[in-house]
C-alpha cells in the first residue's frame, strides 16, 4: 500500500512530497527544505514513520523545489532523478540562490 504525505517548506511555500510503501521504503519529491529547522522536520517525520528514502525526484528544478536536494541526497546517500531539461537550472542554482537571498545551494547532477 502506498501513502502520500506533504510538507510545505521555504518562504515560497513549496510542497515537498513523501511517497511511502508499507515496506518502509519511500521517495521524496521536490525537497524544498531551506533551513535546518525544515530539514529536522522532514528527518523527524521519516524517523517517526521508520521510512528510508531510496531516491529524490524533481518535478522541475526551480529554486523552491531544490533547496534541500543536496542535503537529502548526502544524508541518505541516495540518487537524484530529474529531467535533463532541468540541468541548466541545476547548474545555475548557486547564482539563483544569491538572487533570492539564500545561501548558495548545490544540487547533484
Amino acid at each position: 500500500m502506498l501513502k502520500i504525505d506533504a510538507y510545505v517548506f521555504n518562504p515560497f511555500q513549496e510542497n515537498t512530497w513523501v511517497i511511502s510503501h508499507s515496506s518502509g521504503n519511500c521517495l521524496v519529491i521536490d525537497p524544498g527544505c531551506s533551513n535546518a529547522q525544515e530539514q529536522q522536520s522532514l528527518l523527524q517525520f521519516l524517523d517517526k514513520n521508520q521510512l528510508i528514502p531510496n531516491e529524490v525526484w524533481l518535478t522541475h528544478a526551480h529554486i523552491d523545489h531544490v533547496l534541500g536536494v543536496d542535503w537529502l541526497c548526502r544524508t541518505y546517500k541516495i540518487p537524484l532523478r530529474a529531467s535533463k531539461a532541468s540541468l541548466p537550472l541545476i547548474e545555475s542554482l548557486p547564482d539563483i540562490c544569491r538572487m533570492y537571498g539564500f545561501p548558495p545551494a548545490h544540487c547533484p547532477k
